[in-house]
């Protein structure tokens, strides 16, 4: 769905529309903005307000962004390497992966060693990530994923100069 596209073909192991179409990818993607932008003007909302911060929360939050940013770059440079003798290194989401993921792993692999989070901390972070995964990504593909449907893909993207 992104500039020079194809994570839907190579996601789908060179299927267009099953089982993640264009339905799912777009769920998956608004779910995910949504809950971090709210999360995130929630707080500067009560910061800037001068009110408290559940730190806490803050913790176990960071946490799950932390562990989100590092599976999420594993992926994508795991993504690169195998396919490397097929298509090159290049693969949908390295960019975003490379800029955004992991600068903020590193920027929260910082805070952690300052901060100190508890592992109790830790645990419920890591159970958050697996809820995350959960309804922002499986239950939406689930509930979408369709052989028929309309939403497919329209071509492979970047891969399409590959098939021609």
């Amino acid at each position: 769905m992104g500039f020079t596209g194809g994570f839907g073909y190579i996601y789908n192991d060179g299927c267009l529309n099953y089982p993640m179409n264009r339905l799912s990818d777009m769920t998956t993607n608004l779910m995910g903005v949504l809950t971090i932008s709210v999360i995130s003007f929630y707080w500067a909302y009560r910061t800037f307000k001068g009110k408290s911060i559940n730190q806490i929360f803050v913790t176990r939050t960071s946490i799950c962004v932390f562990l989100i940013s590092v599976l999420e770059g594993f992926m994508h440079i795991k993504g690169g390497i195998n396919y490397l003798d097929t298509y090159g290194f290049y693969n949908p989401g390295l960019a975003t992966t490379i800029f955004m993921f992991l600068p903020i792993a590193v920027f929260f692999f910082i805070s952690f060693r300052k901060n100190k989070p508890t592992k109790k901390d830790w645990l419920i972070g890591a159970i958050a990530t697996m809820v995350v995964f959960l309804v922002m990504i499986i239950l939406p593909e689930a509930i979408f994923k369709d052989p028929n449907s309309p939403f497919g893909y329209p071509n492979a993207g970047w891969y399409q100069q590959f098939l021609e």
